[in-house]
């Protein structure tokens, strides 16, 4: 079934979603498109994306010219690459869906994997953090690998930050499909 698509995300220009350095957006952007090609997807397959309000479909583009998919192939592995590969969707979803932008890598035992804070922030303290985001990657959903179990996990997962308070999104994507569930925590809610 096709959709209308009023939005694009171009896997090239990740540089330009998010506050991080040109390593590690190349390296998001190579190992989303190592999966997207895994999955047997091309350039402008739709992503369906879930939130509690709606549901939204994207474009991932990518130029094949400007990519060298067998050293693509041989750098990362499946796990690599759909831990990477999902990050890369989920900080453009955040940012396209949200008032706020990635701002900092999180540690490990935060249960998060970025702070977030307001994309219109003060130029004087450009790292204020106000939310946090934590994401998931699936290459192909399974009975035992479900979205809605993955989702449970992360949610009990971010436990370790609920002190602050910030709201915080956690953001499964799944590559088969492609598929995309945001959801979000409120802890005063």
């Amino acid at each position: 079934m096709e959709h209308d698509v009023a939005r694009e995300l171009n896997l090239h220009n990740i540089k330009e979603y998010v506050q991080l350095s040109e390593g590690k957006t190349k390296q998001l952007m190579e190992t989303c498109i190592w999966c997207l090609v895994h999955c047997k997807h091309s350039s402008g397959v739709k992503l369906r994306v879930e939130d509690e309000n709606n549901t939204d479909y994207y474009s991932l583009i990518w130029s094949n010219d400007k990519i060298d998919h067998e050293a693509i192939f041989r750098s990362y592995n499946k796990d690599d690459a759909t831990e990477c590969g999902a990050e890369a969707i989920a900080l453009m979803l955040s940012i396209q869906r949200t008032e706020y932008t990635a701002v900092e890598r999180a540690i490990t035992t935060t249960g998060i994997d970025y702070w977030l804070g307001f994309k219109n922030r003060n130029p004087n303290y450009p790292f204020h953090r106000a939310s946090r985001l934590e994401i998931s990657g699936i290459m192909t959903e399974s009975i035992t690998n479900t979205i809605s179990s993955r989702v449970k996990r992360k949610i009990k997962q971010t436990k370790p930050t609920d002190y602050t308070s910030f709201p915080i999104y956690v953001i499964i994507v799944e590559f088969s499909k492609p598929y995309a569930i945001m959801v979000l925590k409120n802890v005063n809610s």
